[in-house]
């Protein structure tokens, strides 16, 4: 019986060691920075945003796009262009911001979505990232 419950915790505590850390979630409103373990995460500019507004039926589903810059110790290390889908999320190639030093960075989706008839004003957009 002592064996048993000796293997029990034996397992349970090297299970322990496999679990995920779980993901910060944060947002950078354009224009402003995000500050993570050295990293300064810089929302700098709306290039685009022809994603097709809700309620609407487009031909095509269209996209926005969005240039952030990565410093590391005000050390420019990257200019990155996002692209957004309607779905809400970026090309899976392109989500990861950052991966490093043990942190790794993810854009996740790009709000608000368009609404007919309303233009966003740029100061209105937001990036949803994931820092693990």
């Amino acid at each position: 019986m002592k064996k048993n419950i000796l293997l029990y915790f034996l397992i349970i505590a090297s299970l322990q060691g496999f679990t995920q850390a779980t993901p910060n979630l944060a947002k950078i409103q354009y224009g402003e920075t995000l500050f993570v373990n050295g990293l300064s995460i810089e929302f700098v500019k709306v290039i685009s945003d022809s994603r097709c507004p809700e309620g609407v039926t487009c031909v095509r589903a269209g996209e926005a796009k969005i240039l952030i810059n990565i410093y590391q110790e005000d050390n420019l290390i990257e200019s990155k262009e996002l692209i957004f889908y309607p779905s809400g999320v970026t090309n899976t190639s392109d989500d990861i911001l950052f991966n490093g030093d043990g942190l790794i960075i993810n854009a996740l989706s790009l709000s608000p979505y368009p609404e007919v008839h309303h233009r966003i004003p740029e100061k209105m957009y937001c990036l949803d990232i994931e820092i693990l």
